[in-house]
């Protein structure tokens, strides 16, 4: 996990080092922290077994935005413990490093690297994910309070030892408020894996529902000559 760490971090510093240079161009720059409280889930579907974990995540968001250009490093951790047809308890992690472009206000492109791990006393898995996906927001009485569909296709799946997935899907939605500096999110987090094998082919699912809370600070920009 601390490798997995160190390379979302390189990237996530990557995908800020562009839009740095274009805010200090005389652009104007918004960086957010911010903190989040989560419930998640792992299934694992095999013939005719499934397999359950769930428990509460806390993690943090790092973001920065210049103009429609935007990127973010999420990190959340906590335990998944047994629902169903598992003794196991399982640590667990997940890092995300993502690039937005808003080409209109009720749209936005996204791509995103994404790191998972699951730890228990009998097994490590790490997942690796690449995603590309899009947004489409609408607002709500007025333009402070904004709700949100998207959709994303996970070509790039890799889940440890087990062969890689033949492909992956996954889903959102959520409602914001920006109130001042600050912004209160409630979103939804889902993802579906297939894995190819004949009669042991098997099917994974990931969710998690979230709660956010963010402040945003205008980063001083110099006025171009």
């Amino acid at each position: 996990m601390k490798r997995a760490a160190l390379y979302a971090v390189a990237l996530g510093t990557g995908l800020f080092a562009p839009v740095l240079v274009r805010a200090q161009e005389g652009r104007h720059i918004e960086v957010s922290v911010g903190g989040i409280v989560a419930s998640a889930r792992s299934r694992v579907f095999l013939a005719d077994t499934a397999e359950a974990i769930g428990g509460r995540w806390l993690g943090g968001v790092l973001g920065v935005k210049a103009g429609r250009v935007s990127a973010s490093l999420t990190g959340l951790r906590g335990t998944l413990s047994p629902i169903a047809n598992t003794p196991f308890e399982r640590d667990a992690g997940q890092l995300d490093a993502a690039v937005r472009f808003e080409p209109r206000n009720w749209l936005d492109l996204e791509a995103k690297y994404s790191v998972r791990a699951f730890r228990s006393a009998s097994m490590y898995q790490r997942w690796t994910v690449l995603g590309a996906g899009v947004r489409f927001w609408g607002a709500v009485v007025d333009s402070t309070v904004r709700v949100y569909l998207g959709a994303s296709y996970l070509p790039s799946v890799s889940a440890g030892v087990q062969a890689s997935a033949q492909h992956g899907l996954g889903a959102e939605a959520g409602v914001s408020a920006n109130l001042a500096h600050w912004t209160v999110a409630l979103s939804y987090h889902f993802e579906r894996y297939d894995f190819a094998g004949g009669a042991s082919a098997r099917l994974e699912e990931f969710d998690w529902i979230g709660l956010h809370v963010g402040y945003r600070i205008p980063w001083p920009v110099k006025a171009a000559p």
